[in-house]
C-alpha cells in the first residue's frame, strides 16, 4: 500500500503538532535542585526588645502594637553581649540546686571520676 505525498505530509504535520504540544523531559539534579527566585515579603518580621529578646510580627497591626509596647524594628548593635544576670532570688535557687547536685555526687559507695583507677 503506497501512501500519497499529501498523506505523508499530513502524518508529518500530526507528529510535529504532537511534539510541540508535549513538554520535553527535563533532567533534574537532585543534589542541586532548581531554585525559586526570591520574592520580597515584609512579614513575618523580627522586632527586638531589651537584651536578647526577639519577637515575630505577622502584620502591620501587630507591628504597630509591638512598637507601642516598646519593641524596636532595628536590631541592637552587634558585639559581645553579656549573658543575662539572674535576680538574687533565682541566683540563690541556682546555688542551692548546684549544692544538692554536688552532695549527691559525694555519697558513699559511688566513686568520683577522679578516684576511679
Amino acid at each position: 500500500m503506497e501512501l500519497s505525498h499529501a498523506e505523508i505530509e499530513r502524518m508529518r504535520q500530526i507528529v510535529k503538532d504532537h511534539d510541540v504540544s508535549r513538554q520535553p523531559m527535563k533532567t533534574i539534579d537532585l543534589n542541586n535542585p532548581p531554585k525559586e527566585p526570591y520574592k520580597y515579603q515584609k512579614f513575618p518580621k523580627m522586632v527586638y526588645g531589651d537584651g536578647n529578646l526577639t519577637m515575630l510580627v505577622h502584620s502591620e497591626e501587630e507591628l504597630a502594637q509591638a512598637i507601642d509596647d516598646g519593641w524596636d524594628e532595628q536590631a541592637p548593635v552587634g558585639g559581645i553581649q553579656q549573658p543575662p544576670t539572674l535576680s538574687p532570688q533565682y541566683e540563690a535557687e541556682a546555688n542551692r540546686l548546684q549544692e544538692q547536685l554536688e552532695q549527691s555526687r559525694r555519697k558513699p559507695g559511688r566513686p568520683r571520676k577522679d578516684q576511679v583507677a
